[in-house]
């Protein structure tokens, strides 16, 4: 499992939380540190906020819908059209803020929906 949370604390509230539920997460905080985790091993999930420092995380989304081999993605944000980019991107979504319960909840409920990012259809 993977997560990109800019937020120190709460990037490191969310690693403890998943482990203490025996996932096994790697935080990282933008989308550098994600694609070379990417890079090195698939993870069965990701969890990622769209609003990084100087980021936008949908940019992930569409370079992980892209991919046959892709993840299942957990979007957490307080971003106010999450449930937008969420849905376009078909993905499952946990507004922030959030408690830790309904986190491992959502985790689990992505992967075992099989919830991968597929590109957004245009719409007129």
């Amino acid at each position: 499992m993977l997560i990109v949370e800019d937020e120190q604390v709460m990037r490191g509230v969310m690693v403890a939380a998943l482990s203490d539920c025996g996932f096994g997460p790697l935080g990282v905080a933008d989308l550098g540190g994600a694609r070379e985790a990417l890079a090195r091993e698939v993870p069965t999930l990701v969890v990622l906020d769209l609003s990084l420092e100087g980021e936008f995380g949908a940019e992930l989304l569409a370079e992980l819908a892209l991919r046959p081999d892709g993840p299942c993605v957990l979007v957490c944000s307080a971003f106010p059209l999450a449930d937008v980019v969420a849905a376009r991107f078909g993905v499952e979504l946990l507004r922030k803020p959030f408690d830790l319960d309904d986190l491992a909840t959502a985790a689990e409920r992505a992967i075992a929906a099989g919830r991968r990012p597929s590109m957004p259809t245009k719409t007129r």
